[in-house]
C-alpha cells in the first residue's frame, strides 16, 4: 500500500482526535486488524456525520485537498502521484451497520498504531447486505478461517430486519468447501 496513504490517515486521525470525533476504519484494513489480510489500495474511514464540517475544516487547515464524491456522504484524500484507487475514503454514514460500527468500534493495529476499527461481526453484516463480488469472496475466506460468529451476525441481521442477508448467511454457513463461487440463495 502507498505509504502516503498512511501519512494522510495519520493527519486525519489527528484532526479527528482534536475534535473528539466518533470514527473507525472499515474495509480491508479493518479485516486485516482482525487477522484476515487481502490486497487493498484504499483506506476507508467512517466518521459520525454530525462531525463532517469540523473534519473537513480541520483537514483544510492542514492543507489537505479534499475531493467530494457524494455531497455530505463521501469524500476522498488522494496523495500526489497516486493511482485512482490509492486514496483515503472519508465516509459519513447515516445507516446501519455503519452507524453501529462507530458507536462500538473494536481496536486493532493499523500500520503500527492502535486505531478504532469496525467490529468483525459488523463487517460480515455489511458484506452480507452487499452485492459486490469481492464481498462474497471475503465472506468465503472469513468462513474458511473460522472467523464468522454466525449467531452474533444472525442476531444483528434479525434486529435490522435484513431477511435477504439472513438467507445469504444460512447459505454461507452450510456451504461445502468445493463451491467457492459467490454466495447466492
Amino acid at each position: 500500500m502507498n505509504k502516503d496513504l498512511f501519512r494522510l490517515l495519520d493527519i486525519t486521525e489527528r484532526v479527528l482526535t482534536r475534535i473528539d470525533a466518533d470514527w473507525a476504519v472499515g474495509g480491508a484494513l479493518a479485516m486485516a486488524a482482525h487477522g484476515y489480510t487481502r490486497e487493498t489500495h484504499d483506506i476507508d474511514v467512517f466518521i459520525a456525520p454530525e462531525q463532517r464540517d469540523q473534519v473537513l475544516a480541520g483537514l483544510e487547515k492542514q492543507r489537505i485537498s479534499v475531493v467530494t464524491l457524494a455531497e455530505d456522504y463521501h469524500y476522498i484524500l488522494q496523495p500526489k502521484q497516486a493511482g485512482p484507487e490509492e486514496r483515503v475514503d472519508l465516509l459519513f454514514p447515516y445507516s446501519e451497520p455503519d452507524v453501529s460500527a462507530l458507536a462500538v468500534p473494536d481496536y486493532g493495529d493499523i500500520n503500527g498504531k492502535r486505531r478504532p476499527v469496525w467490529p468483525l461481526s459488523l463487517i460480515v453484516v455489511q458484506k452480507l447486505m452487499g452485492d459486490r463480488e469481492k464481498d462474497a469472496h471475503d465472506l468465503v475466506a472469513l468462513k474458511a478461517r473460522g472467523m464468522i460468529d454466525a449467531a452474533d451476525v444472525h442476531k444483528i441481521l434479525e434486529h435490522m430486519g435484513e431477511e435477504h442477508a439472513i438467507a445469504r448467511l444460512r447459505v454461507l454457513m452450510r456451504r461445502d468447501r468445493e463451491r467457492p463461487s459467490a454466495i447466492e440463495e
